[in-house]
């Protein structure tokens, strides 16, 4: 995961950006995006710290978008997490970049 440094180190809500590789898992899948984003919505939903988690975009160009706690929920850690997912294919996400703004 790429490094990052950002508003999280003063703590409070934060909404962090994250573009997602997800070309290990599209052979896989069939482009069955609502399938990934619907589990995504489950482990972050339930997650500690998090807030709200929605998508923005479509395709390619879509993001993932997390508001949370940058104390209890840092954005590593759900980066973290987003790499260990989707569990019901062979291959998992790999974060490219992600960005960190305070609310």
């Amino acid at each position: 995961m790429p490094e990052h440094a950002g508003p999280e180190a003063h703590g409070g809500t934060v909404r962090s950006v994250f573009e997602v590789d997800c070309s290990a898992v599209i052979p896989q899948c069939g482009y069955r995006c609502s399938e990934c984003v619907d589990e995504m919505s489950r482990v972050f939903g339930g997650t500690r710290g998090v807030t709200a988690f929605y998508t923005e975009g479509e395709g390619e160009e879509g993001k993932i978008v997390i508001e949370h706690d940058s104390v209890k929920a840092p954005a590593k850690g759900l980066a973290e997490a987003l790499e260990q997912l989707p569990s019901h294919h062979p291959g998992t996400f790999k974060v490219t970049s992600v960005v960190t703004r305070a609310l």
